[in-house]
């Protein structure tokens, strides 16, 4: 959590959508009163089924077009062979990293 408040700039907002890191975390409250910091949670489980369909659609409509157009990239920390699965999984495990571990499947 303090690493991801370093990274954002004045009045960044920092949305949080799933606990990877765990349900409970310490923020430093001055450095997000004087960098103006937004923290935002949610999550979809708990959300009606029409709603998650309206998330879903405007994914669709306005972010789906900016990944495939190159406009919105993921940052990839390490790919590895399927071979090595259990290597990856320790790396994620680690949490050791900054970007997407990635399986990849020959064929």
């Amino acid at each position: 959590m303090a690493e991801n408040l370093d990274a954002l700039t004045l009045n960044g907002r920092l949305v949080l959508i799933g606990l990877m890191g765990g349900a409970r975390s310490e923020i430093d409250l001055a450095k997000l009163m004087m960098k103006r910091l937004r923290v935002i949670g949610s999550t979809l489980r708990a959300r009606p089924l029409p709603e998650k369909a309206s998330i879903m659609a405007e994914l669709g409509q306005y972010v789906w077009p900016k990944i495939s157009q190159g406009e919105i990239m993921p940052i990839i920390q390490q790919i590895f062979p399927i071979e090595a699965a259990g290597a990856a999984h320790d790396l994620v495990a680690s949490d050791n990293t900054i970007g997407k571990v990635v399986l990849k499947v020959s064929g």
